[in-house]
């Protein structure tokens, strides 16, 4: 029994909003049509058993019930017990098949306000749906319930966007106003909603309130790039589906989660000032520990401006690192934090802070980076040093120590006005960021590095990438709570570009996550493969070379540079070292956590070489961290590991 209906279209087809009020026709019929079950079981007090067997069966004797059907055999009492519809939102699609009902949400809404009807009405009413209004903005469409019967005018509001999974985000109460019956929306020439104006019959009050929109961000991110061989295959589809997803939300932040480089081939190759452009995409990136690899001073001129190269067009962000006794990077840092403003990371190009902000449309996001406290220990840091650590050597991992010197960086941003806070912290173990999430408070959103995680959704396709498992460690997003009892989302994804994370979530008013917001499909880890760049850009895998690759794009200029580096390996690719006839396992997680055979056959080269220069030496010692990539390939379609090819020997 609808008593407001509202319509809007879904990819294409329509779907009906029906308010269920939920209501009889009995101030206009007499007889009434609906009686309880309990006075229509002491009418037929004197009924058989099996004559009573439909009231019976309804099983709720203060249930109102239809008297003018069911009664199948004529006998005057009711066979088939008919009730009145739902007092629910309800969605249908364009064949009338119901996709959603909010069921008793509406109730426990208005009981969780402390608006919920005491009366004789409330329990064949509840709060009586009265009609309700559809509104999009922003690409998102809202379905405003209008609630007559709560003790103060109230509207219960819905994201349905997708209409097979709404999500309820915060209502609108109309303070002084009793029992509203209609709802428009005042806008601006441009349609942006301004406000909502409810009109309440009880007391004759028209009510103008402001128009509820969450806030949405998109964050695209990645972490640990440091491009081994396989980047030359994944790196252009990642840079595809930056493009692809960049502009469908206003609000997208792109951010890097460190150890953006490792000596390698494309370590070379992004000396070139001819591609070293292509690297800027991002608005801000964590320093990782591979950024020291090569000492202080390579790291400073891999995002210094100089000699042709305009520098790297993003901050590099870390609030736990001492750069003051380093004279190559500590002309480069410029301390944020206290200094009576807020910093754009745009106006912090080119140099190391521990803090930023970026504006999106009037609203400012907080950047704070955090780098592994063990990272003077895997890396060539030269002057820098972790703070709170006395003594070279002394460096553990401590997200107690971590979280109070990230505190006051924090609180600094929050003391400004910024309500949106995203840590990005390299700790090499997942489980730091997870144990350091509680520790703090104000902070939204965590994106780890280092770990090289990856988590992905029920609606995520992990790939079978060469050193790289077909699965998912975790899901995505992780969810946690802070000290101040705030949610927390942590995000991380593999690294060699193999995954671009996308993470779409709604921020209320207040600036706090709205984790409903989260919708996995959308929200996850998106595998760097043609199949999903052609998704993203809504084209075949066919059109793809003049439209993701098209000249000018994302994808394009990254395979320039890939294929440059690319045509440097295959030259050297025909120099044969050995032959293997079995797989050399060099997937992180397994060279890190036990013995394997590439493991065992690099050291037994290593100490080869150091017996012909000492034949004294015993012994050889392998860092995992060492082995960057397997030697051998991956069957797609069973997941089977086999040995190298002629080609790859």
């Amino acid at each position: 029994m609808p008593d407001g209906l509202a319509t809007f279209s879904y990819n294409g087809e329509n779907f009906i909003l029906a308010a269920g009020e939920g209501d009889d026709r009995n101030d206009f019929l007499n007889p009434a049509e609906t009686a309880r079950v309990s006075a229509l079981l002491t009418a037929a007090a004197s009924a058989t058993p099996a004559q009573k067997a439909g009231l019976l069966a309804a099983n709720a004797q203060r249930l109102n019930i239809l008297t003018n059907t069911g009664d199948l055999d004529g006998d005057g009492i009711v066979d088939q017990a008919y009730t009145l519809g739902s007092r629910s939102l309800r969605i249908f699609d364009s064949k009338g098949n119901v996709v959603f009902d909010s069921g008793a949400a509406l109730e426990e809404l208005a009981v969780a306000k402390g608006l919920y009807p005491i009366n004789s009405r409330e329990d064949d009413k509840g709060v009586e749906p009265e009609m309700v209004e559809v509104f999009t903005t922003n690409g998102r469409t809202y379905a405003f319930v209008a609630l007559e019967r709560t003790t103060t005018s109230m509207a219960a509001v819905f994201d349905v966007s997708n209409p097979y999974a709404p999500v309820a985000v915060d209502p609108l109460i109309f303070p002084g106003a009793q029992r509203v019956e209609g709802i428009t929306f005042l806008t601006s020439a441009t349609n942006a909603a301004r406000s909502v104006i409810a009109s309440s019959e009880g007391n004759d009050v028209v009510s103008v309130v402001d128009f509820p929109v969450p806030w949405r961000l998109q964050l695209l991110h990645l972490s640990d790039g440091e491009a081994g061989l396989l980047a030359s295959q994944t790196a252009p589809f990642l840079a595809g589906l930056v493009d692809g997803f960049d502009n469908l939300y206003t609000n997208t932040l792109i951010l890097a989660g460190g150890d953006n480089f490792i000596p390698s081939p494309f370590l070379n190759g992004g000396t070139d000032i001819s591609v070293r452009d292509e690297l800027n995409a991002t608005t801000g990136s964590t320093i990782g520990n591979h950024e020291f690899d090569l000492g202080s001073r390579v790291f400073r001129d891999s995002f210094t401006p100089g000699s042709g190269w305009v520098g790297a067009q993003f901050p590099y962000l870390s609030a736990n690192l001492d750069f003051s006794a380093d004279t190559d990077l500590n002309p480069r840092f410029t301390n944020t934090v206290g200094v009576g403003g807020l910093e754009e990371a745009s106006s912090q190009k080119g140099r190391i802070v521990p803090s930023a902000v970026v504006t999106k449309n009037g609203k400012k996001i907080g950047l704070v980076g955090a780098t592994t406290q063990i990272i003077e220990q895997i890396s060539s840091t030269g002057g820098v040093e972790v703070k709170g650590f006395s003594g070279d050597g002394s460096e553990r991992d401590n997200m107690a120590l971590l979280a109070s010197q990230l505190q006051p960086v924090i609180d600094d941003l929050i003391n400004q006005g910024v309500n949106k806070v995203i840590l990005m912290a390299h700790l090499q173990q997942i489980g730091n960021e997870k144990a350091l999430a509680p520790l703090l408070r104000g902070v939204d959103i965590i994106l780890a590095g280092g770990s090289n995680t990856r988590l992905g959704d029920s609606n995520d396709q992990a790939v079978d990438f060469p050193g790289h498992a077909a699965s998912f460690a975790d899901t995505y997003p992780l969810v946690s709570s802070g000290a101040d009892g705030g949610t927390t989302l942590i995000v991380n994804t593999d690294n060699e570009y193999t995954y671009l994370g996308r993470l779409v979530v709604d921020f209320d008013a207040q600036g706090r996550i709205i984790p409903s917001s989260i919708d996995p499909l959308v929200s996850g880890a998106y595998a760097a493969t043609a199949a999903n760049v052609a998704k993203a850009w809504n084209v075949s895998e066919a059109q793809l070379a003049t439209t993701a690759f098209a000249d000018g794009t994302k994808a394009e200029n990254v395979q320039d540079l890939t294929d440059a580096v690319q045509a440097v390996i295959a030259s050297k690719d025909g120099q044969v070292w050995g032959y293997s006839t079995v797989y050399l396992e060099g997937e992180r997680a397994l060279v890190r956590g036990q013995e394997t055979n590439l493991g065992n056959l690099t050291a037994d080269a290593n100490l080869a070489y150091a017996k012909s220069v000492d034949p004294s030496v015993v012994l050889s010692l392998k860092n995992g961290g060492g082995i960057r990539s397997q030697i051998g390939s991956i069957d797609v379609v069973t997941g089977e590991k086999k040995p190298p090819s002629r080609r790859q020997a």
